[in-house]
């Protein structure tokens, strides 16, 4: 039997790659026979990492701060096979627009379905190494795979994605999220000295407006007030529900004097906007 590519004129769909082990490595090797894929970068905090050693044999650029990578690097694909932490990559994102980004249970099943495969089709001709134009083959097959489980399985992981980093209510995200977020903005400030502020925002006296007009209409400002928070900060900029009527705003290389200005521009915007059911401003 034999399989022929079809033509395809399009370009090759450039990929960046989080973790240089296994999975990372075998990603670097369908590169090496898929004419459909190019390799432009590749993240590891394990400078011995064998991915990392593979790539810099290519001339491919190597990274630990992924950061720097998905900032400096062109990429139409950010693929993440290493085990850190979901809630930083999905943060990561505000810094992908335009980019797919596969990770999670996604990539995890990606890489199983590719590993699986291979071992199948040796197992299938009784070898222990698929030769050269075997080896082509097959990549050229898994990466269909890939691209079809990527295309079909990604708007599930956004909707699960969202549920899970989102608070309900208010659809801002979840107190989790801040930590998260708040810890990676300290990371990078002993990184690189970019400063960051924190404004704390609680609603005076809310349980009155809970006790007089019920819970249902606590529950319609607070989603007012994420409306307005919403609208308030910067595209770098970070809020989220921390918790009953406290919210938290991170503001994103922004030093003290500038987070007044902020806080105090929010703070006369919810006056100004945000009442309670009978017309008077919370």
């Amino acid at each position: 039997m034999e399989i022929r590519q079809k033509n395809n004129t399009s370009p090759p769909v450039k990929i960046g790659i989080i973790g240089a082990g296994r999975g990372g490595s075998e990603l670097l090797k369908l590169s090496e026979v898929v004419n459909q894929v190019t390799i432009t970068c590749i993240c590891d905090i394990n400078p011995s990492a064998p991915g990392i050693i593979e790539a810099a044999r290519r001339e491919i650029p190597v990274y630990t701060s992924l950061l720097d990578m998905i900032r400096e690097q062109p990429m139409d694909w950010l693929i993440n096979v290493a085990d850190t932490s979901v809630t930083q990559r999905f943060l990561l994102t505000r810094d992908l627009e335009g980019i797919t980004v596969i990770d999670g249970q996604i990539a995890e099943l990606g890489w199983r379905i590719l590993l699986n495969m291979y071992e199948h089709v040796k197992s299938m001709l009784d070898v222990q190494h698929l030769d050269d134009k075997k080896q082509k083959i097959f990549y050229t097959i898994a990466w269909a795979v890939i691209s079809e489980l990527a295309a079909s399985a990604r708007p599930l992981q956004d909707e699960l994605m969202h549920i899970a980093f989102n608070d309900p209510l208010t659809d801002l995200y979840s107190r989790r999220i801040l930590i998260e977020f708040i810890d990676w903005e300290i990371r990078r400030y002993q990184r690189v000295s970019t400063p960051f502020s924190l404004a704390i925002l609680d609603i005076d006296n809310f349980k009155s407006v809970n006790d007089r007009f019920g819970h249902h209409a606590g529950d319609a400002v607070l989603t007012e007030l994420a409306r307005i928070l919403k609208k308030s900060i910067r595209s770098n900029d970070l809020v989220g529900r921390y918790g009953g009527e406290e919210f938290v705003v991170v503001l994103h290389a922004t030093e003290l004097a500038a987070a007044s200005v902020i806080a105090e521009n929010i703070r006369a915007t919810v006056e100004k906007n945000l009442n309670t059911p009978d017309g008077q401003p919370v």
